[in-house]
């Protein structure tokens, strides 16, 4: 009867315990959808502010994406590090990413001279990548 008894009690310590790791990933990833909001909103704003002032919008499409869990757990798994939200956060730099997407080189170097008054969050890092194909100039917010 103890054995039991014993039993069903590391169960229920075992579902706590499972609770309360899947409610910090839950605030965790939270944090990320956040500022994946907050940064796009500014994105939107800029893109706004250069269209009444220069009378275009440079621009031309915002994307944003938050890596799957399953994807975080394996690249976590192929990396070799320990499966926990400090792990995840000292490790794994992309799991969430935002790409702006715009027409000409030019307006590149014109969102980003623009961007960087209007970067409030510090825990943000900025990198801008330019890559041309196809007359595509892409920068990315990571």
């Amino acid at each position: 009867m103890e054995e039991i008894l014993l039993k069903q009690i590391q169960e229920i310590i075992s579902t706590e315990e499972v609770s309360d790791k899947f409610n910090k990933y839950q605030m965790f990833m939270n944090m990320y959808n956040s500022a994946i909001k907050e940064v796009t909103t500014k994105f939107e704003i800029l893109n706004d502010d250069l269209s009444v002032t220069h009378k275009r919008n440079p621009i031309e499409m915002i994307k944003s994406r938050i890596k799957s869990p399953q994807s975080i757990l394996d690249k976590m798994q192929r990396k070799g590090v320990p499966i926990t939200i400090e792990s995840l956060l000292e490790n794994i730099n992309d799991v969430a990413g935002i790409r702006v997407i715009c027409s000409f080189v030019d307006d590149i170097y014109q969102v980003q001279i623009c961007w960087f008054p209007r970067m409030i969050s510090p825990c943000l890092k900025l990198m801008i990548i330019s890559k041309i194909q196809n007359q595509t100039v892409t920068g990315v917010i990571i």
